[in-house]
């Protein structure tokens, strides 16, 4: 006979040694399911822990503030407007008749209006207001040349606003620096040119007698 069939168990195993397998497979198997629940507690445990810090770290730094932007828009007054430019000032010229008879001096008015869209300042004075009387291109008259005041005027005009001033001419000539006898003009077609500084008019056509 082999010795090894001699040394093989035959036949059912003992009930104690039955039991003590069934309560092993038992032990390991709790011990199993144990360490899977130990590392899934772990790692949500973590998973937990970087959430509230990443919270915690969130809280801590204070929110982006909106940016303000402040625009102060300065409406000019009195003190404040600055000088018109040529370009927004217009010049215009009225005469009182279109034909003058003999002996009747012409009147004539000058009116300088802010066409710009803001207020502004413009020298108004005998020194930057003319008026000049042409006959053939030729200036006959010139109120500068004999003006009897150089000072300045400075005015404030409102948009749309117009200053005027009124000059009667007395149908004579005049020399630069008033030079010279004032000849009287004689009969013809004249025209009748404006100025405020650069700003000048159209020309007006009127006629002596």
């Amino acid at each position: 006979m082999d010795p090894e069939t001699e040394r093989r168990p035959r036949g059912r195993l003992p009930a104690d040694a039955y039991w003590r397998r069934r309560v092993l497979a038992l032990v390991g198997l709790l011990v199993a399911v144990g360490g899977v629940a130990w590392v899934a507690s772990g790692f949500g445990g973590e998973q937990q822990a970087n959430s509230v810090g990443s919270r915690s770290t969130a809280a801590g730094v204070p929110a982006p503030q909106p940016t303000v932007t402040v625009t102060v828009t300065v409406t000019p007054n009195g003190s404040l407007a600055g000088f018109c430019a040529d370009d927004d000032i217009e010049v215009k010229l009225l005469a009182d008749q279109e034909t003058y008879q003999a002996g009747t001096d012409p009147a004539f008015t000058i009116f300088v209006v802010n066409t710009g869209d803001a207020p502004c300042k413009r020298d108004v004075g005998p020194k930057a207001l003319g008026l000049q009387v042409l006959s053939g291109g030729q200036v006959v008259w010139d109120s500068d040349h004999c003006a009897d005041s150089n000072r300045a005027d400075v005015r404030r005009l409102r948009p749309g606003e117009e200053y005027r001033n009124s000059v009667n001419w007395d149908r004579t000539g005049s020399q630069p620096g008033c030079a010279g006898e004032r000849a009287e003009v004689g009969p013809g077609t004249y025209q009748l040119v404006g100025r405020a500084g650069g700003a000048v008019s159209k020309e007006l056509t009127f006629y002596l007698e």
